[in-house]
C-alpha cells in the first residue's frame, strides 16, 4: 500500500484544504516558500496523517497545538489520505466489498474529520469515513485494519542534528523498564531499525519479522557470548559500510575514521542493564560519537535517521525533512542533494523536505512546490497555499528557484563560454565587467 495523495484542511496555519500529491518517478519532493509560509505545517500536517491510519486512537489525543490560529473556531478540522493497493491487499479487501465496488478498488480514501463547537477547547466529535470509487464503504472496520497494517511509516525529523547519547540502556527481560525516558525509547528504536537494516542487507528477510534488538543483544542468554559478539560484529559491518561510503563525497574530504561500531557493556552498578554506546575508531584510537565535531555528529546522524531507517517496514518509509543540511557548508549541501535522491530512488521510500538553499532545489521543475501565506495579516491570520511551482507565478517565495536556476545558468554559460571573450562583451557595454565576472566565477566553481 502506498501514499497516492495527502488532504490537510483547517491545521494550524492552513484553511482552506491544501493537496500534496505524492511523486511517482522516485524523485524527491521539494517545498520552498518564505518563512512562516506553512512549510513545517504541511510537513507536521502529512505526518499527522501516518500516525492517523496507523491508529485511529491517536484522535484521542490534546488537539490543541493542532486547532486553527483563529479565536473561536468552528468547524472541522480534516485530514485525508489517497491509497494504492497492491495486489496482495486486493485480495484481502474482496471480503468487504460489494461486486460493484470492487470492480474499481485499486484505491481507498480515508477521511479522519475532527469537529470543534466554538466554545469548547476540545474535539466534540471524531469520525472517520472510507470512500472506493466515491462510493462510502458502511462496513469498515475490517477495511481499516488493513490500512492500519499496511501503510508505510513517515518519519517526520525538524533536525537531523541528534544529540548521540553516551550510552543507550536496557533493561534485561522482566525488569522494570517505567523509568525509561522519550530520548532513551527513541535510541533503542534506532538500535533496533540498524538490526533490521543489517538483516536485509545480509538478506536475511524472512527473519525480519519479529526481530528485535533486544532479542539478539540484551536477552541472549548469555553462555552463548560468542554468537552475541558474532552477530554484533555482522551489526558493525553493515553500520560502517552505511556511514563511510558516502563520507567523502558528502564531506569534501576522506574520513579517517577505518570504521563505526556499537559496543556492548555490562552496566557496572546494576548487572540487569546493558549499555551500548555508538563509537568511530582509527587504526590506534576509539572515539565516542557524542565527543566528535559537530560536522562530524550531523553527517553520523543523517546516515542513522535516513538509509539506515528506510528498512524498518516491508511496506516502506516516507521521510519527511524540514530545511535539511541548513547548518551546512555549500559543498556538503550539493552532496546531500545527491544523497536524498539516491535515498528516494529506493525501493518503496519517499522522500519530502523543505528548503531555502538554493543548492538544494533540484535542477527539474517536476517535483517542486511553493508554499505562499495569501493573507495580508500572514502571522495573525494565515491563509496557506501550496501549489505546484510555475515559472509563470513568480515572487519572494521563488527566490531559492531562482537563485538555482541562475548559478546553473552560470556555470554552463562559463563552461561553454570561449576563454577570449573582448569582442563580445564589448557589446554589452556599462555591464561588461559584471559579464565578466559572472563568467570567470562559474569557471572557478567548476574546479570544485
Amino acid at each position: 500500500m502506498k501514499f497516492i495523495q495527502m488532504g490537510i484542511e483547517n491545521f494550524k496555519g492552513i484553511s482552506n484544504e491544501i493537496t500534496i500529491t505524492l511523486p511517482s518517478n522516485k524523485k524527491p519532493l521539494v517545498i520552498v516558500g518564505n518563512n512562516e509560509c506553512g512549510k513545517t505545517t504541511i510537513l507536521k500536517g502529512m505526518e499527522f496523517i501516518g500516525k492517523l491510519c496507523k491508529d485511529g486512537t491517536e484522535a484521542h489525543r490534546n488537539l490543541a497545538e493542532f486547532k486553527p490560529r483563529v479565536m473561536f473556531f468552528e468547524g472541522d478540522m480534516v485530514f485525508s489520505a489517497l491509497l494504492e493497493l497492491t495486489s496482495e491487499e486486493l485480495q484481502e479487501l474482496d471480503s468487504y466489498l460489494s461486486e460493484k465496488v470492487a470492480q474499481n478498488k485499486r484505491q481507498i480514501k480515508v477521511v479522519f474529520t475532527f469537529r470543534f463547537d466554538s466554545d469548547a477547547s476540545e474535539c466534540q466529535e471524531f469520525t472517520t469515513d472510507l470512500w472506493i470509487a466515491e462510493e462510502k464503504i458502511e462496513n469498515k472496520d475490517g477495511l481499516l485494519a488493513i490500512v492500519s497494517k499496511s501503510v508505510p511509516d513517515i518519519l517526520y525529523y525538524d533536525d537531523l542534528f541528534l544529540e548521540v547519547p553516551q550510552k543507550i540502556s536496557f533493561r534485561k527481560q522482566g525488569g522494570d523498564c517505567s523509568s525509561q525516558d522519550e530520548k532513551t525509547l527513541f535510541w533503542q528504536n534506532i538500535l533496533n531499525d540498524l538490526l533490521l537494516g543489517a538483516m536485509s542487507a545480509n538478506r536475511k528477510t524472512s527473519s525480519l519479522n519479529g526481530s528485535t534488538f533486544r532479542h539478539y543483544f540484551v536477552d541472549w542468554p548469555e553462555e552463548q557470548e560468542m554468537e552475541i559478539k558474532q552477530n554484533l560484529k555482522s551489526l558493525n559491518n553493515y553500520l560502517t559500510e552505511v556511514v563511510s561510503r558516502d563520507w567523502e563525497d558528502n564531506i569534501g574530504e576522506e574520513s579517517f575514521f577505518k570504521g563505526f561500531e556499537v559496543i556492548r557493556d555490562k552496566d557496572s552498578a546494576d548487572a540487569n542493564v546493558i549499555n551500548f554506546k555508538f563509537i568511530a575508531n582509527d587504526e590506534q584510537n576509539v572515539f565516542a560519537i557524542s565527543e566528535r565535531s559537530k560536522g562530524c555528529r550531523w553527517f553520523f546522524c543523517f546516515k542513522i535517521l535516513t538509509d539506515i531507517r528506510q528498512h524498518r517496514n516491508r511496506n516502506g518509509v516516507i521521510f519527511l525533512l524540514d530545511e535539511p543540511g541548513s547548518n551546512l557548508h555549500v559543498y556538503p549541501q550539493e552532496k546531500i542533494l545527491g544523497s536524498l535522491e539516491k535515498l528516494s530512488s529506493s525501493e518503496n521510500v519517499s522522500v519530502i523536505y523543505t528548503t531555502h538553499s538554493h543548492v538544494l532545489v533540484p535542477d527539474e521543475d517536476d517535483n517542486l512546490l511553493v508554499s505562499r501565506n495569501l493573507s495580508e495579516q500572514e502571522i495573525a491570520y494565515p491563509k496557506i497555499s501550496c501549489e505546484k511551482y510555475d515559472p509563470n507565478h513568480m515572487d519572494k517565495s521563488c527566490m531559492p528557484v531562482l537563485l538555482k536556476r541562475m548559478f546553473t545558468s552560470a556555470k554552463r554559460a562559463a563552461q561553454a563560454a570561449p576563454s577570449n571573450l573582448s569582442d563580445l562583451l564589448k557589446k554589452c557595454g556599462a555591464c561588461a565587467e559584471d559579464m565578466n565576472n559572472i563568467l570567470e566565477l562559474g569557471r572557478r566553481i567548476l574546479y570544485f
